[in-house]
């Protein structure tokens, strides 16, 4: 029975280890949870409301999700390709009807309708989404942190915490 018990755990390792591996590679992003003082100058720069919608392009853990819903009565909606941390976020955020978790790739939705968005990506992702955000609607609100949006201006900057991250809003002309 232990023997059955090590194994179950090993294979269970084993797999979210190569679907991490897989998510990594697909992406480019390892899993990386923004400090707190970034995550708050960041709600904070998006300054969300009441009734909108905001999206997380890879919400990890879901930190950011559950930070988004104390400040606002927004629905939000997670976006996580590594299984392991979105098992996590999901445990996380069980049972609050406004926290969407999608399992997929956020490269391959669409977000019409959408009032902001948090972007905590490398360079390479953050160039592949660059034009992609450009075709949202006029308004919309896009905070990143660490890593510009290449072509793009910062409507506002912060600075925060002991390593001086930057975090950046963009607004959709």
């Amino acid at each position: 029975m232990a023997l059955f018990f090590v194994l179950a755990c090993f294979v269970a390792v084993s797999m979210a280890l190569v679907l991490s591996l897989r998510a990594l590679g697909s992406t480019g992003v390892p899993v990386r949870a923004a400090s707190p003082e970034a995550i708050a100058a960041a709600l904070e720069l998006l300054a969300l409301k009441d009734g909108e919608r905001f999206v997380d392009l890879g919400c990890g853990q879901g930190d950011v999700l559950l930070a988004a819903r104390k400040r606002a009565d927004v629905e939000v909606e997670g976006y996580e390709l590594n299984p392991s941390v979105a098992l996590l976020a999901a445990l996380r955020c069980f049972g609050d009807r406004k926290v969407h978790l999608r399992f997929r790739d956020s490269r391959r939705e669409r977000f019409d309708g959408v009032h902001a968005l948090y972007a905590y990506l490398m360079p390479r992702a953050m160039a592949d989404w660059a034009p992609k955000l450009s075709a949202l609607a006029p308004g919309t609100r896009i905070v990143s942190v660490d890593f510009e949006l290449p072509g793009w201006a910062p409507a506002a900057t912060k600075t925060v915490g002991p390593l001086a991250q930057p975090v950046r809003l963009y607004v959709v002309a």
